[in-house]
């Protein structure tokens, strides 16, 4: 009987030594488990994507001053600088036609009148003051064109206008790129796709894998030129040239997983 009694009490305490294995075994798994996903659950890779398209401008604004000086200021002198200015934008009308831009597609702006003074120097006498001495009188024409070649030539060109007389000269010449809105969305889905290669390769140097888009961020865009490395935190959207770049830029953090 003694025996009997003896060998369940082994077999209890075998039992009990496999039990407490088993349970030790289970927590290990277990901790392991919540191990992996607190690991992976919130472990993530942040990268920078870009994209970048060159594209020529569709679309250009040109902008001319022509002006008159009137070197007194006697009123008779005033409206003859004016019928002077007023003669002068009939001829640039009349040449402008002449080239291909027609006066209902151009902006006349009103003139613009600035006094000329005499100005009083360190050696002048006591209680001198400034003294108008005429007028500069001026006017400006703007082109808004899909011509790009022609306005740009127009711009490097003013001697049919100096041959009448007409101080004519350039004040501005911009161009812009009309489609840039639809660029942007296709430079963001570029640039997303960009990051996500870059993170597969960072990832893949550890041996985890990159899961899905947790975040992104689109950065400001440039527009610069061809070769320009001039770019801000605000942006750039440079119009002095014809041909330019545009980049787009995101922050985008993705899932790690094992």
């Amino acid at each position: 009987m003694a025996g009997w009694e003896r060998n369940n009490a082994i077999a209890l305490i075998v039992f009990g030594a496999i039990l407490a294995v088993g349970m030790v075994g289970s927590a290990w798994v277990v901790m392991r488990g919540v191990e992996y996903v607190k690991l992976f659950d919130t472990s993530m890779i942040s990268v920078t994507g870009s994209s970048h398209e060159v594209v020529d401008s569709d679309t250009v604004k040109w902008v001319g001053r022509f002006t008159r000086t009137v070197d007194s200021t006697d009123v008779a002198a005033l409206e003859t600088g004016y019928a002077r200015l007023q003669k002068d934008l009939a001829e640039i009308v009349a040449l402008l036609g002449a080239q291909g831009f027609q006066r209902d597609k151009l902006v006349i702006s009103p003139v613009q009148q600035n006094p000329r003074y005499q100005r009083c120097g360190y050696q002048s006498p006591p209680g001198c003051v400034d003294k108008v001495m005429g007028y500069d009188l001026g006017q400006t024409v703007t082109i808004d064109s899909e011509q790009v070649q022609r306005v740009t030539a127009l711009a490097q060109d003013m001697t049919p206008f100096l041959k009448q007389g007409i101080s004519l000269a350039t004040q501005t010449l911009a161009y812009y790129y009309s489609k840039l809105p639809q660029m942007r969305r296709e430079l963001l889905a570029k640039a997303i796709h960009d990051a996500q290669q870059r993170a597969e390769s960072i990832a893949g140097t550890t041996g985890a894998q990159v899961g899905p888009l947790r975040s992104v961020d689109s950065g400001v865009f440039q527009v610069t030129a061809l070769h320009s490395t001039n770019v801000s935190s605000v942006g750039v959207y440079n119009t002095a040239t014809i041909t330019k770049r545009i980049t787009g830029v995101v922050h985008a953090s993705f899932v790690l997983e094992r």
